[in-house]
């Protein structure tokens, strides 16, 4: 039997690639790297996972934090070994389920999201009630877990910074206004704090001695439009971007 295809990019979705349901098709997250992570799955790792190694590469025998993995624009690689350019991607993954400062309801959610996919994937070349209730159940775990990670961000306090329902406000209003895009960002670079800019979505300047997310956007003509943000207000667009706009403008 032959395996299912994205009706997107008419490739072969693998048990273990990154998929969402668009009208009642299962297609690939990202067409171009179909076994990156999901929105979810980078939002938690920044939220819970920024201060400390959470990838491995065998090759180099070293661990690396996320601010120091590079990325191929031209390969559309991302979560690369800084030495030897070996793509980590599942080695964060699997960090990410296993780490401990990772809430235990949340990894629950999170691993219910991923199995239910990967069961999805399994039964989707066939058109049977039995691939409709998966499809209902991954939508339904994606919620689930979406809920959870809210209720959950809205009961931590983190000394001088906005609590996290007003960051994602904030995120929505910086869309909304045209401060900030929605789709997909052409570069995303971590790094320590180089520009001393404002982040467009709580107003605080990125500290140099601070982390900071540089997003760039290639413009239609010449050059780029970068955008200088916190982790965490990283993590609130990155949540708020894709319920702005419809899925047709969230990309390149």
């Amino acid at each position: 039997m032959a395996d299912p295809k994205c009706p997107r990019c008419l490739q072969a979705i693998w048990p273990d690639d990154t998929v969402s349901v668009s009208a009642g098709r299962v297609v690939h997250l990202d067409c171009q790297r179909p076994r990156d992570l999901s929105r979810e799955e980078r939002i938690l790792l920044f939220r819970y996972c920024w201060g400390h190694a959470v990838a491995q590469c065998r090759a180099c025998e070293q661990s690396f934090r996320q601010q120091q993995l590079g990325s191929d624009l031209l390969g559309h690689r991302t979560h690369l070994c800084p030495r030897c350019r070996a793509d980590l991607t599942e080695s964060l993954r699997g960090h990410l389920y296993a780490c401990a400062m990772l809430p235990e309801e949340v990894r629950r959610r999170a691993q219910e999201v991923r199995d239910v996919a990967r069961r999805l994937v399994k039964q989707s070349h066939q058109l049977s009630d039995r691939a409709d209730v998966l499809t209902r159940e991954a939508e339904a775990a994606t919620a689930a877990l979406r809920e959870t990670m809210q209720r959950l961000a809205q009961a931590r306090t983190v000394v001088g910074m906005p609590d996290e329902p007003r960051l994602r406000e904030q995120a929505r209003e910086a869309i909304l206004s045209g401060r900030l895009p929605a789709r997909f960002p052409d570069r995303n670079l971590k790094q320590h704090g180089r520009s001393g800019a404002a982040c467009p979505i709580c107003g605080e300047l990125v500290r140099r001695e601070q982390v900071e997310v540089e997003l760039q956007f290639r413009r239609q003509g010449l050059g780029w439009d970068r955008y200088h943000l916190h982790p965490r207000c990283f993590a609130a667009w990155e949540f708020e971007r894709n319920k702005v706009l419809p899925p047709k403008f969230m990309r390149r």
